[in-house]
């Protein structure tokens, strides 16, 4: 077996919590959400090839609109696969748009009541505020990713402790007006 090695990097503050409360939902450590991220995806990236040939994702419209689970979360995961898909290197798809369509699924995922759809909309959030950075704009979402972590404490069950326990830290990384946002959404969820 290969000897670990730390990997450290530079992150926005907003990633570092969005990292950590992803990870507190899948009730891992931030270092084995994110060693298990990087394994998901290099072993997609073998078959990402055959994957993009063969689904359609037009075929999964219909079925994700009568409420097929399966559908909204493929689409989610292929709308996270479009962001990421390089050519010579470069960026095939505008990331930011990929990952916005893919929210909107992994939304309606989420709305069936599965813990694990629960992160995947925190995943995606991660994700966008990660790509934008600095340049703003996604404070809704950052509140919605705090409401959907609180929910997922709330469920109990697996990463329900951990999202629990990090909680107030990610609250405490977010202004006040991403809190109370994150509050009015919790009360939007439970109508």
């Amino acid at each position: 077996m290969a000897r670990s090695q730390f990997v450290g990097f530079r992150a926005s503050a907003q990633f570092s919590e969005a990292v950590e409360a992803a990870a507190g939902a899948d009730g891992v450590s931030k270092s084995e959400f994110l060693r298990q991220a990087v394994e998901d995806r290099l072993a997609k990236a073998g078959a990402s090839q055959k994957v993009s040939e063969d689904f359609n994702p037009y075929a999964a419209l219909a079925p994700a609109a009568r409420g097929s689970l399966q559908a909204q979360r493929d689409l989610a995961n292929a709308a996270i696969d479009a962001a990421f898909t390089t050519n010579n290197g470069e960026l095939v798809n505008d990331p930011l748009r990929c990952l916005i369509e893919g929210l909107v699924f992994a939304r309606l995922a989420a709305a069936h009541g599965e813990v694990a759809d629960q992160g995947l909309v925190i995943s995606i959030v991660s994700l966008l505020l990660s790509i934008a950075g600095d340049e703003g704009g996604y404070e809704a979402d950052a509140a919605e990713a705090i409401a959907r972590i609180a929910k997922v404490a709330d469920m109990g069950g697996e990463g329900s402790d951990l999202a629990a326990e990090n909680l107030p830290h990610l609250v405490d990384g977010f202004g006040q007006g991403v809190t109370a946002a994150a509050q009015h959404i919790t009360k939007l969820m439970q109508a």
